[in-house]
């Protein structure tokens, strides 16, 4: 699993660069929205065919995704206001194994605008707007943000978006939550009842926080990133610790097999009968008391 062929990276880490200068006017706040990750087919069909998974570990979904721009397949799982999507590599032709990223988010209306606006000195950021399909029809979905071009083509990527306001008031009007917002929160609501599914009886409440190997750069541009986003940086026992909001995101050498997210920090309900599950070589998915546990990949 945690074989990536993106060819060989080496990595020496350094003394993080000075931090950008913290706008004087307070940015929104920066929350965690979700992670993919793109896997080998045999722990993909693993992971997809569990039935702990499916229908006690997470508000679960096999969904193929129809966007003005790209169409794809994969398996959701869905928390309280996170979730996480995963692909198998052999039966998704535009994605790489091993290639993987990190989508930051908003909750307020005209919040990503905010902070394009105030961080433009700082790491850019062109908006693109992304649909996704119901019926004949394509519907505003969100708005994301383009980070640092080596944060666009991977093999880890990170953007900050925002979702439509107009998308829950045409995507499945009919299903809670009446008064529906931008929040990440409601969305993911709507998703859960749109599924039949109540979030309350499903273990997975939300992410706490990922592990991931990068290289020299790209750990620079995340390093730079994340902190004009409100993060706080640190080093920490060999790896740089970036953490906000509860999350946390700790980046570690990459090396020739060793790249991309590692692991997986949740935050859950309850700790299931068993403490441990395995889906394949180093695919391990761990509880810890009854408040958290760690998926390692």
């Amino acid at each position: 699993m945690k074989r990536i062929i993106f060819g060989t990276m080496a990595c020496l880490l350094t003394v993080p660069p000075a931090s950008p200068a913290v706008p004087e006017n307070p940015l929104p706040a920066v929350f965690p929205n979700h992670v993919f990750m793109v896997l080998d087919s045999p722990t993909y069909r693993n992971i997809e065919s569990s039935v702990f998974l499916k229908e006690e570990f997470a508000v679960f979904e096999k969904r193929t995704t129809i966007r003005r721009d790209s169409r794809y397949t994969g398996i959701y799982f869905y928390g309280d206001t996170t979730y996480f999507e995963l692909f198998d590599a052999a039966a998704e032709p535009i994605f790489s194994e091993g290639f993987c990223g990190l989508a930051l988010g908003v909750d307020g209306p005209g919040e990503l605008e905010q902070l394009r606006t105030a961080l433009a000195g700082e790491v850019g950021g062109r908006i693109n707007r992304v649909t996704r399909g119901l019926d004949d029809r394509q519907l505003p979905w969100f708005r994301m943000m383009n980070g640092p071009p080596r944060l666009t083509i991977g093999p880890f990527i990170v953007w900050v978006m925002e979702y439509e306001e107009g998308f829950l008031r045409h995507w499945h009007a009919d299903r809670p939550p009446a008064a529906p917002g931008v929040d990440r929160k409601s969305i993911l609501r709507r998703y859960a009842h749109v599924l039949h599914t109540d979030p309350e009886s499903r273990l997975f409440r939300d992410l706490a926080g990922i592990t991931v190997a990068v290289d020299g750069k790209i750990r620079d541009d995340i390093l730079r990133y994340c902190v004009a986003l409100g993060f706080q940086a640190r080093e920490e026992n060999g790896m740089l610790r970036l953490e906000n909001n509860s999350f946390t995101i700790r980046l570690r050498p990459a090396s020739d097999k060793v790249l991309g997210i590692l692991e997986l920090k949740l935050r859950v309900r309850r700790r299931p009968d068993r403490k441990e599950f395995r889906f394949g070589p180093g695919c391990v998915l761990k509880f810890h008391g009854t408040e958290r546990a760690t998926w390692t990949f």
